[in-house]
Protein backbone atom coordinates (compact mmCIF):
# COMPACT_ATOMS: atom_id res chain seq x y z
CA UNK A 1 0.00 0.00 0.00
CA UNK A 2 1.86 3.34 -1.52
CA UNK A 3 -0.63 5.91 -1.91
CA UNK A 4 0.67 8.81 -3.73
CA UNK A 5 0.96 12.06 -1.32
CA UNK A 6 1.74 15.76 -1.73
CA UNK A 7 4.72 15.83 0.38
CA UNK A 8 6.53 12.91 2.84
CA UNK A 9 7.44 13.41 6.41
CA UNK A 10 10.80 11.64 7.43
CA UNK A 11 10.51 8.68 9.57
CA UNK A 12 12.55 6.88 10.99
CA UNK A 13 11.78 3.46 12.18
CA UNK A 14 13.07 2.09 15.21
CA UNK A 15 10.97 -0.57 16.42
CA UNK A 16 7.92 -2.44 15.23
CA UNK A 17 7.01 -5.24 17.22
CA UNK A 18 3.62 -7.28 17.81
CA UNK A 19 2.70 -9.39 21.18
CA UNK A 20 -0.21 -11.42 21.21
CA UNK A 21 -2.68 -10.26 24.36
CA UNK A 22 -5.38 -13.03 23.95
CA UNK A 23 -6.72 -15.51 21.25
CA UNK A 24 -8.09 -12.55 19.29
CA UNK A 25 -6.52 -9.75 19.79
CA UNK A 26 -2.49 -8.13 19.22
CA UNK A 27 -0.71 -5.32 20.74
CA UNK A 28 1.16 -3.71 18.24
CA UNK A 29 4.06 -1.13 19.59
CA UNK A 30 5.70 1.17 16.97
CA UNK A 31 8.73 3.50 17.96
CA UNK A 32 10.46 5.85 15.63
CA UNK A 33 12.23 8.96 15.05
CA UNK A 34 10.79 12.36 13.15
CA UNK A 35 13.40 14.71 11.76
CA UNK A 36 12.26 17.82 12.61
CA UNK A 37 9.42 16.93 15.06
CA UNK A 38 9.37 18.56 19.12
CA UNK A 39 7.13 17.80 21.46
CA UNK A 40 3.49 16.54 20.66
CA UNK A 41 1.37 15.96 17.65
CA UNK A 42 -1.62 18.37 17.15
CA UNK A 43 -3.34 15.14 15.65
CA UNK A 44 -1.68 11.47 16.85
CA UNK A 45 -0.65 9.52 13.85
CA UNK A 46 -2.60 6.70 12.85
CA UNK A 47 -2.28 2.89 12.07
CA UNK A 48 -3.46 2.22 8.91
CA UNK A 49 -3.88 -2.05 8.75
CA UNK A 50 -4.79 -3.90 5.41
CA UNK A 51 -6.20 -7.15 5.11
CA UNK A 52 -7.16 -9.16 2.21
CA UNK A 53 -10.36 -9.87 3.19
CA UNK A 54 -11.89 -5.96 3.93
CA UNK A 55 -11.75 -2.22 3.95
CA UNK A 56 -8.22 -0.53 5.36
CA UNK A 57 -8.92 0.04 9.10
CA UNK A 58 -7.40 3.31 10.93
CA UNK A 59 -6.62 2.41 14.18
CA UNK A 60 -5.99 5.09 17.13
CA UNK A 61 -2.93 4.57 19.32
CA UNK A 62 -3.86 3.27 22.94
CA UNK A 63 -1.25 5.33 23.96
CA UNK A 64 1.68 7.46 22.56
CA UNK A 65 4.51 9.31 24.03
CA UNK A 66 6.87 11.42 22.75
CA UNK A 67 10.50 12.19 23.65
CA UNK A 68 12.38 14.56 21.72
CA UNK A 69 12.38 13.17 18.26
CA UNK A 70 11.89 10.06 19.52
CA UNK A 71 7.60 9.16 18.88
CA UNK A 72 6.21 5.73 20.81
CA UNK A 73 2.74 4.26 19.99
CA UNK A 74 0.77 1.73 21.13
CA UNK A 75 -2.12 -0.04 18.93
CA UNK A 76 -4.29 -3.08 19.71
CA UNK A 77 -4.77 -5.00 16.35
CA UNK A 78 -6.80 -8.27 15.87
CA UNK A 79 -4.20 -11.16 15.47
CA UNK A 80 -4.93 -12.32 12.47
CA UNK A 81 -3.73 -8.81 10.83
CA UNK A 82 -0.11 -9.16 13.04
CA UNK A 83 0.63 -12.18 11.06
CA UNK A 84 -0.64 -11.60 7.43
CA UNK A 85 -1.48 -7.89 6.90
CA UNK A 86 -0.31 -4.86 5.63
CA UNK A 87 0.96 -1.49 7.62
CA UNK A 88 0.93 2.07 7.02
CA UNK A 89 1.49 5.04 9.56
CA UNK A 90 -0.76 8.15 8.82
CA UNK A 91 0.85 11.58 9.45
CA UNK A 92 -0.84 14.97 8.76
CA UNK A 93 -2.46 13.18 5.85
CA UNK A 94 0.85 11.04 4.59
CA UNK A 95 0.70 7.20 4.90
CA UNK A 96 4.64 5.82 5.52
CA UNK A 97 4.80 2.23 4.84
CA UNK A 98 5.79 -0.02 7.37
CA UNK A 99 6.92 -3.40 7.08
CA UNK A 100 5.50 -6.22 9.25
CA UNK A 101 5.81 -6.51 12.69
CA UNK A 102 8.66 -8.94 14.60
CA UNK A 103 6.30 -10.94 16.48
CA UNK A 104 7.74 -11.43 20.33
CA UNK A 105 7.55 -14.66 22.69
CA UNK A 106 6.81 -14.71 26.04
CA UNK A 107 10.11 -13.32 27.46
CA UNK A 108 9.93 -10.54 24.69
CA UNK A 109 6.38 -10.30 25.92
CA UNK A 110 7.18 -9.77 29.81
CA UNK A 111 9.94 -6.86 28.43
CA UNK A 112 6.98 -5.45 26.15
CA UNK A 113 4.48 -5.50 29.00
CA UNK A 114 7.83 -3.75 31.37
CA UNK A 115 8.38 -1.61 29.11
CA UNK A 116 4.57 -0.61 28.21
CA UNK A 117 4.10 -0.38 32.13
CA UNK A 118 6.92 2.06 32.01
CA UNK A 119 5.55 4.12 29.71
CA UNK A 120 2.25 4.26 31.03
CA UNK A 121 3.51 4.95 34.29
CA UNK A 122 5.29 8.03 32.63
CA UNK A 123 2.08 9.06 31.12
CA UNK A 124 -0.02 8.84 34.30
CA UNK A 125 3.01 11.03 35.82
CA UNK A 126 2.89 13.56 33.00
CA UNK A 127 -1.12 13.64 32.48
CA UNK A 128 -1.22 14.14 36.72
CA UNK A 129 1.27 16.83 36.10
CA UNK A 130 -0.51 18.01 33.50
CA UNK A 131 -3.75 17.79 35.64
CA UNK A 132 -2.01 19.76 38.13
CA UNK A 133 -0.67 22.17 36.41
CA UNK A 134 -4.28 23.11 34.47
CA UNK A 135 -5.86 22.92 37.91
CA UNK A 136 -3.03 25.58 39.56
CA UNK A 137 -4.17 27.26 36.26
CA UNK A 138 -7.73 27.34 36.53
CA UNK A 139 -7.69 28.30 40.11
CA UNK A 140 -5.47 30.87 39.43
CA UNK A 141 -7.95 32.02 36.56
CA UNK A 142 -10.80 31.68 38.44
CA UNK A 143 -9.24 33.49 41.60
CA UNK A 144 -8.12 35.96 38.83
CA UNK A 145 -11.75 35.96 37.26
CA UNK A 146 -13.43 36.28 40.92
CA UNK A 147 -10.81 39.06 41.72
CA UNK A 148 -12.05 40.31 38.48
CA UNK A 149 -15.27 40.08 39.83
CA UNK A 150 -14.78 41.46 42.61
CA UNK A 151 -13.58 44.56 41.33
CA UNK A 152 -16.48 44.84 38.46
CA UNK A 153 -18.47 45.02 41.29
CA UNK A 154 -17.68 47.22 43.76
CA UNK A 155 -17.14 49.65 40.62
CA UNK A 156 -20.23 48.96 39.54
CA UNK A 157 -21.71 49.64 43.02
CA UNK A 158 -19.25 52.56 43.85
CA UNK A 159 -20.74 53.71 40.19
CA UNK A 160 -24.24 52.86 40.46
CA UNK A 161 -23.74 54.77 44.39
CA UNK A 162 -22.32 57.90 42.27
CA UNK A 163 -25.58 58.01 40.35
CA UNK A 164 -28.11 57.70 42.63
CA UNK A 165 -26.85 60.62 44.48
CA UNK A 166 -26.38 62.57 41.12
CA UNK A 167 -30.14 61.52 40.56
CA UNK A 168 -31.53 62.10 44.06
CA UNK A 169 -29.59 65.66 43.61
CA UNK A 170 -31.49 66.28 40.61
CA UNK A 171 -34.54 65.12 41.61
CA UNK A 172 -34.35 67.35 44.63
CA UNK A 173 -33.28 69.99 42.14
CA UNK A 174 -36.20 69.44 40.37
CA UNK A 175 -38.50 69.31 43.63
CA UNK A 176 -37.61 72.61 44.32
CA UNK A 177 -37.70 74.47 41.30
CA UNK A 178 -41.24 73.02 40.55
CA UNK A 179 -41.84 74.17 44.05
CA UNK A 180 -40.91 77.45 43.27
CA UNK A 181 -42.82 77.47 39.91
CA UNK A 182 -46.00 76.40 41.45
CA UNK A 183 -45.01 79.36 44.31
CA UNK A 184 -45.04 81.97 41.56
CA UNK A 185 -48.23 80.56 39.48
CA UNK A 186 -49.88 80.53 42.70
CA UNK A 187 -48.72 83.88 43.49
CA UNK A 188 -49.71 85.14 39.86
CA UNK A 189 -53.05 83.33 39.93
CA UNK A 190 -53.76 84.94 43.33
CA UNK A 191 -53.11 88.46 42.08
CA UNK A 192 -54.84 88.06 39.17
CA UNK A 193 -58.23 86.56 41.39
CA UNK A 194 -57.28 89.82 43.29
CA UNK A 195 -57.27 92.27 40.30
CA UNK A 196 -60.60 90.08 39.05
CA UNK A 197 -62.41 90.82 42.56
CA UNK A 198 -61.49 94.45 42.12
CA UNK A 199 -62.80 94.87 39.65
CA UNK A 200 -66.23 93.16 40.21
CA UNK A 201 -66.56 95.34 43.11
CA UNK A 202 -65.82 98.38 41.03
CA UNK A 203 -67.96 97.02 38.68
CA UNK A 204 -70.87 96.67 41.21
CA UNK A 205 -70.14 99.75 43.00
CA UNK A 206 -70.31 101.94 39.42
CA UNK A 207 -73.64 99.40 39.36
CA UNK A 208 -75.02 100.26 42.13
CA UNK A 209 -74.05 104.10 41.98
CA UNK A 210 -75.78 104.19 38.94
CA UNK A 211 -78.61 102.28 40.76
CA UNK A 212 -78.74 104.96 43.61
CA UNK A 213 -78.81 107.58 40.39
CA UNK A 214 -81.60 105.62 38.92
CA UNK A 215 -83.39 105.58 42.21
CA UNK A 216 -82.92 109.25 42.72
CA UNK A 217 -83.51 110.32 39.68
CA UNK A 218 -87.04 107.93 39.59
CA UNK A 219 -87.83 109.72 42.91
CA UNK A 220 -87.34 112.63 41.59
CA UNK A 221 -89.22 111.91 38.49
CA UNK A 222 -91.91 110.39 40.45
CA UNK A 223 -92.30 113.86 42.52
CA UNK A 224 -92.65 115.65 39.57
CA UNK A 225 -95.08 113.41 38.32
CA UNK A 226 -96.78 113.44 41.25
CA UNK A 227 -96.98 117.21 40.94
CA UNK A 228 -97.68 117.30 37.04
CA UNK A 229 -100.65 114.99 37.89
CA UNK A 230 -101.59 117.08 40.28
CA UNK A 231 -101.35 120.10 37.97
CA UNK A 232 -103.36 117.54 35.12
CA UNK A 233 -106.01 116.96 37.40
CA UNK A 234 -106.77 120.56 38.90
CA UNK A 235 -106.35 121.12 34.97
CA UNK A 236 -109.14 118.29 33.63
CA UNK A 237 -111.21 120.07 36.55
CA UNK A 238 -111.36 123.36 35.66
CA UNK A 239 -111.83 122.34 31.72
CA UNK A 240 -114.78 119.82 32.88
CA UNK A 241 -116.37 122.93 34.90
CA UNK A 242 -116.09 124.97 31.95
CA UNK A 243 -117.36 122.24 29.73
CA UNK A 244 -120.01 122.01 32.11
CA UNK A 245 -120.91 125.26 32.02
CA UNK A 246 -120.63 125.70 28.39
CA UNK A 247 -122.50 122.40 27.83
CA UNK A 248 -125.42 124.19 30.46
CA UNK A 249 -125.37 127.39 28.18
CA UNK A 250 -125.65 125.07 24.93
CA UNK A 251 -128.86 123.19 26.39
CA UNK A 252 -130.31 126.63 27.45
CA UNK A 253 -129.59 128.58 23.90
CA UNK A 254 -128.46 132.12 23.27
CA UNK A 255 -129.71 135.15 25.30
CA UNK A 256 -132.13 137.46 23.88
CA UNK A 257 -130.58 140.56 22.38
CA UNK A 258 -130.72 143.98 25.17
CA UNK A 259 -132.81 146.76 23.54
CA UNK A 260 -130.63 150.24 22.54
CA UNK A 261 -131.28 152.35 25.74
CA UNK A 262 -132.42 155.76 25.18
CA UNK A 263 -131.68 158.50 27.52
CA UNK A 264 -133.73 161.61 26.87
CA UNK A 265 -132.60 165.17 29.04
CA UNK A 266 -135.08 166.94 30.70
CA UNK A 267 -134.34 170.12 29.19
CA UNK A 268 -134.54 169.57 25.67
CA UNK A 269 -137.58 168.87 24.15
CA UNK A 270 -136.36 166.58 21.55
CA UNK A 271 -133.73 163.71 21.85
CA UNK A 272 -132.30 161.84 19.05
CA UNK A 273 -131.28 158.72 19.47
CA UNK A 274 -127.03 158.54 19.06
CA UNK A 275 -125.80 155.73 16.46
CA UNK A 276 -123.27 153.62 18.26
CA UNK A 277 -120.30 154.26 19.26
CA UNK A 278 -118.35 152.06 16.15
CA UNK A 279 -120.56 153.91 13.49
CA UNK A 280 -119.75 157.42 15.29
CA UNK A 281 -117.14 159.31 13.45
CA UNK A 282 -114.52 160.53 16.21
CA UNK A 283 -115.22 163.96 17.03
CA UNK A 284 -112.90 166.34 19.49
CA UNK A 285 -113.92 166.52 23.23
CA UNK A 286 -115.74 169.47 23.82
CA UNK A 287 -114.21 171.53 27.09
CA UNK A 288 -116.75 171.75 29.89
CA UNK A 289 -118.28 174.80 30.96
CA UNK A 290 -119.11 176.04 34.38
CA UNK A 291 -122.64 175.11 35.21
CA UNK A 292 -123.53 173.13 32.05
CA UNK A 293 -124.87 169.73 32.94
CA UNK A 294 -123.34 166.95 30.56
CA UNK A 295 -125.80 163.95 29.84
CA UNK A 296 -124.31 160.74 30.15
CA UNK A 297 -125.20 157.98 28.42
CA UNK A 298 -125.26 154.60 29.22
CA UNK A 299 -123.42 152.12 26.58
CA UNK A 300 -125.56 149.34 25.40
CA UNK A 301 -124.49 145.63 26.86
CA UNK A 302 -122.26 143.69 24.75
CA UNK A 303 -122.21 139.94 24.89
CA UNK A 304 -119.09 137.86 25.28
CA UNK A 305 -119.03 135.57 22.58
CA UNK A 306 -119.86 131.89 24.17
CA UNK A 307 -117.35 128.88 23.85
CA UNK A 308 -118.40 125.96 21.10
CA UNK A 309 -119.18 122.49 23.54
CA UNK A 310 -117.48 120.62 20.72
CA UNK A 311 -114.39 123.15 20.59
CA UNK A 312 -114.75 122.87 24.35
CA UNK A 313 -114.65 118.69 24.38
CA UNK A 314 -111.70 118.66 21.56
CA UNK A 315 -109.51 120.38 24.15
CA UNK A 316 -110.65 118.45 26.55
CA UNK A 317 -109.53 114.95 24.97
CA UNK A 318 -106.12 116.49 23.49
CA UNK A 319 -105.17 117.87 27.16
CA UNK A 320 -105.97 114.38 28.11
CA UNK A 321 -104.60 112.68 25.45
CA UNK A 322 -101.10 115.08 26.68
CA UNK A 323 -101.32 113.99 30.01
CA UNK A 324 -101.65 110.36 29.19
CA UNK A 325 -98.57 110.71 27.09
CA UNK A 326 -96.51 112.20 29.31
CA UNK A 327 -97.29 109.97 32.51
CA UNK A 328 -96.42 106.99 29.59
CA UNK A 329 -93.25 108.87 29.32
CA UNK A 330 -92.00 109.79 32.91
CA UNK A 331 -92.55 106.14 33.92
CA UNK A 332 -91.03 104.19 30.98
Amino acid sequence: MTPTTRQRTPFELLRFTATPVTAELALLEVEGRFAGQRGRFGRRPLLVVETGAGEPRELAPVRDAADDECWTGTFVAPIGAAGGGSFALAVRGTLLDLPAPDLLGNGDRLAALAREANLLRREIETLEAERDAAAAQARAVREERDAAVTEARETAEATAAQRIAALEEELDTAHRVAAADAAQAREAADAERLAAVQELERRVQEAEDRAAARAAGVDVLRAELAEEREQSLATIADLQGRLDDALALAAAGPPPPDPPTQVIEPWTEVTAVRPPAEEREPTQPQPLRLGEHTPVTELPHRHEPHLSPWVAVVALVVVVVLVVGLLAGLLS
